[in-house]
């Protein structure tokens, strides 16, 4: 795996057919370094997803408008440390 992350899919257990495709292709990928979350979000297998990168160095009002914006759908990559 690029940058020792491993990327597995995990199935919304909440998510319904009703709740449409958009739904079930959401997707979070964790890194353990901010710079990871950073290299993968510009990288040649992500940036075509147009990825949204979460950690620490991203002040806490953008953190909260980020994933409110992923949870309704407006982008489906979410690339974030572990410890966001």
């Amino acid at each position: 795996p690029a940058h020792g992350i491993a990327l597995r899919a995990v199935a919304d257990p909440a998510a319904s057919a009703a709740d449409g495709p958009r739904d079930a292709s959401r997707t979070i990928v964790f890194s353990s370094t901010k710079r990871e979350v950073d290299e993968l979000c510009v990288s040649a297998s992500l940036s075509p997803l147009s990825p949204q990168a979460l950690h620490g160095d991203v002040s806490q009002t953008q953190r909260d408008v980020t994933l409110k914006r992923f949870r309704e759908g407006h982008f489906n990559v979410l690339v974030a440390t572990d410890v966001a």
